[in-house]
């Protein structure tokens, strides 16, 4: 049973670290995109995108 646990910790695990470097590159994408609009609209959308 101990060992059913760890794997299941070692699995949501690596899916919230998958998840987080999917998110990293959306953020990344759609900073890139917005930071044609100038630096105050590239701060606005950071603030966002990070909530």
């Amino acid at each position: 049973m101990a060992k059913e646990k760890r794997r299941a910790r070692k699995k949501r695990k690596k899916e919230r670290e998958e998840l987080e470097r999917r998110q990293q590159e959306r953020r990344e994408a759609a900073s890139a995109r917005l930071a044609q609009h100038g630096l105050s609209t590239l701060n606005i959308a950071r603030h966002f995108l990070k909530e």
